[in-house]
Order: C-alpha cells, then structure tokens, then sequence
C-alpha cells in the first residue's frame, strides 16, 4: 500500500490554519512534522489522520469527564 502525501497548501485548507501557526506547532510538539523530499515539505495523510483521531479522542474524554 502506497503512502499519500499532501503539501502546505492543503495542509493549510485542511485546517484553516497559517504557515507560520502550524509550524509554531510542529516546533512545540502538538503538530506532525513533514517529511523533506528535495526541496519539498510533504505530510502523510495517515499521520494527519492519527493526529484528528487523537485530537477528537481528547475532545470527548475532556466533555465526558468535565
């Protein structure tokens, strides 16, 4: 199974977030980091998703457990 890779730009959409917000992120630990390909920043959709599940998981115990 091939990997799939998306860059900045939709990374950006994906999240609604700015270059430099998510790579103040990526610099505390709280997002994934890319991969370099040449000159390439790139990151791994199945990463990406890991991180939503974890997030959302984080979302619900905080609800459930007040």
């Amino acid at each position: 199974m091939s990997q799939k890779f998306i860059r900045l730009t939709d990374v950006r959409s994906r999240y609604g977030l700015s270059k430099s917000t998510i790579y103040d992120l990526i610099a505390k630990g709280n997002f994934p980091a890319p991969v370099h390909i040449g000159r390439s920043a790139l990151w791994s959709v199945d990463l990406l998703e890991r991180h939503d599940d974890a997030l959302l998981a984080a979302s619900q115990a905080e609800v459930n457990h007040g």
